[in-house]
Parts: structure tokens; sequence; C-alpha cells
């Protein structure tokens, strides 16, 4: 398998694509919250979970930095959702659920994927799965579509959830000849279940696998020299406490946005 995490094609998304600093401006704030919480709750406690999105008191931080980010991308449209409070409830359920599930198998990154036998590996993708369509559907249309909720659940869980955009992934990313030789020859046990899929979420699905398969499947050595050179264009505008951490904190592994760039680089080679 020839991997796409790379740095040239990093490279090529930086310089053609991604705005670091504008995706920071989300990023930051809810990386300080949960830290924020760790602190108090002492959270060098070997007990403490993972991710602490497992809590509606500390969801209800978050919600109105969620609305703002949502309308800057063009995740959501005030026609589909004229009301807030159907979008948190959704939003809430959906979070905690990922992050209980996390929890429960110590899952930081999608490199973590690594080290799970197939049964908990769809029992996660199931219910990541399963938040983006609820989520998703506080927009009314037509199909479930992935695009709200992966960006919701993705600034929440940036080292696990991808985005998915239609102009980038669906378009491009999913034409990629490594992508379709990806589902002829190397999708066991990164696919599964595709036949209940809508074919938006199918597409989700699909891509979900392919940068999971990518991370994991990418030597390790390489792996954290990227996330090294990634984290350097986050640790300028992060809070100190994150820069402090290095690769053992979550902007040293963010898998899920570096699998995204690196996949999107490659279609301007």
């Amino acid at each position: 398998m020839t991997s796409l995490i790379t740095q040239s094609n990093l490279a090529r998304a930086l310089d053609n694509w991604a705005f670091p600093v504008y995706h920071s401006l989300f990023l930051a704030p809810l990386l300080t919250i949960q830290e924020a919480e760790r602190a108090k709750n002492n959270a060098n406690d070997k007990e403490s979970p993972i991710w602490l999105w497992n809590s509606e008191r500390i969801l209800k931080k978050c919600h109105a930095l969620i609305w703002q980010m949502t309308g800057e991308w063009q995740a959501r449209r005030s026609i589909t959702i004229s009301q807030p409070g159907r979008f948190y409830s959704y939003m809430t359920k959906g979070v905690m659920s990922v992050a209980k599930i996390l929890n429960r198998y110590e899952i930081i990154s999608l490199s973590d994927f690594k080290q799970l036998d197939q049964k908990r590996y769809e029992k996660i993708v199931t219910c990541i799965e399963n938040s983006i369509i609820q989520i998703s559907g506080t927009r009314l249309t037509e199909e479930i579509q992935p695009v709200l909720g992966s960006k919701v659940l993705h600034h929440f869980f940036p080292s696990i959830v991808p985005v998915y955009d239609d102009k980038f992934i669906s378009k491009q990313v999913l034409k990629l000849k490594e992508f379709d030789h990806f589902i002829e020859t190397n999708a066991d046990g990164w696919l599964f279940n595709e036949h209940k899929q809508q074919s938006r979420m199918l597409e989700y699905h699909r891509y979900f696998a392919f940068c999971s398969q990518q991370i994991c499947e990418t030597p390790s050595k390489s792996l954290n020299h990227l996330r090294i050179k990634f984290m350097n264009f986050y640790t300028d505008l992060a809070p100190k406490m994150f820069s402090e951490q290095g690769t053992k904190g979550l902007l040293g592994r963010l898998d899920a946005k570096l699998a995204e760039y690196c996949l999107i680089g490659a279609t301007y080679r």
C-alpha cells in the first residue's frame, strides 16, 4: 500500500487549500474548554476519561462556538435550521455518545484503531456514523448528508473524525486512483454493512475507512514526523498548554485532520 500521508501531500494542501490559522480559531476554544475541565477535575488521575465531552454541563459551554462555526463553514443554512434548540439537543446526544465509546476503548486518534479487533472497530465507527446522521438530520434535506454532522464532531474529536466536504471529498478525494484501489482490494476489515447506508452516508463510510487505513498503515516514524510538522502550524495560535504537551497532547495527534489535508493535497498532484 502506498501511503498518501506524506510531507509533499501535506505541503500541497497547505499551499493550495488549507488555512490552519482559520481552522485553529475553532479548534483552540474547544480544546481549551476540555483542558480547563481536565485541570478542574484533576485529570492526572488514572481514572479520568480521555474525552471529557460526556457532560451536558460542559457541552453547553460549546453551543455558541459550534453554532458560529457551522455558520462560518456554511455547514448549515438558516432556512433549514431556524431554531438552534433542536440542533443543540442532537449535538449534545451525538457528542456524548461518541465520547462514551471512545473512552471505553481508550481511543485517542485514528492510529489507535490498529489495536482493535473487528467487533470493537465496527462498534466505534457505527456510533460515529449514527451520531453524524443524528446531527445532520437537523437539516431538512431529502437525504441525510454527512457535511453538518462530520464538521460538528470533527471539532470535538479532530484526531478521530474527518470532515466531509462535497467539493473536496466527494468530487476529489473519492476520485483518486488510490481510493479506487482501496475499495477494490483493501476494504476487508475497514468497510462493513455498506448496504445499510444511504448513498451520501455510504460515501462517508468509505471516506472514514480510507482515512483510517491510510493513517494506520503509515509507518509510525513517518506519521510522528508529520504530526510534529502539522502541530507546528497550530501552536503559535493555540494556548501554551497544548504546545507544552507536544506529541502526547491532542494537538500532536490530529490524525483525522492530518489525513484530510494529505488526501486533499494528493488531488493537486
